[in-house]
């Protein structure tokens, strides 16, 4: 006989989902991840991210592995304010992944870093 588990999170403890949280954090960047901790790097794409179902998480999760993108603690450090090639090409990655299975239309999260868009507190003190 063959069981369906399911394991309602909204019931648990605050404990026992940090516990979860702490085992699946050691699970990022194999196919072992459960969908709770966050392997993402900051910045505009974690709004999809953190609007996306565990399923959906493990599933882009697995998605970026098999395509050889950074996760977790493989991610480059990131100067959000002066982006190398090879930080806009992981963002427009999880960007891509992250639209393509939770549905949604495609965007491009580079412009957002730019200085115009957000410029920062230095240029606006010396305006």
């Amino acid at each position: 006989m063959r069981g369906e588990y399911k394991l309602n999170l909204n019931v648990i403890t605050f404990e026992a989902y940090r516990e979860l949280d702490k085992l699946d954090k050691g699970f990022v960047g194999t196919p072992n991840y459960l969908g709770l901790a966050y392997f993402w790097p900051g910045g505009i794409v974690k709004f999809d991210l953190r609007e996306a179902s565990i399923s959906e998480r493990r599933r882009i999760h697995a998605r970026l592995l098999k395509e050889g993108v950074p996760v977790g603690s493989d991610l480059p450090i990131m100067d959000h304010r002066n982006l190398t090639e090879q930080d806009k090409e992981v963002l427009r990655a999880y960007a891509r992944v992250t639209r393509e299975v939770m549905k949604k239309a495609p965007w491009d999260p580079v412009p957002y870093y730019d200085d115009d868009y957000w410029p920062s507190p230095a240029k606006e003190v010396a305006a």
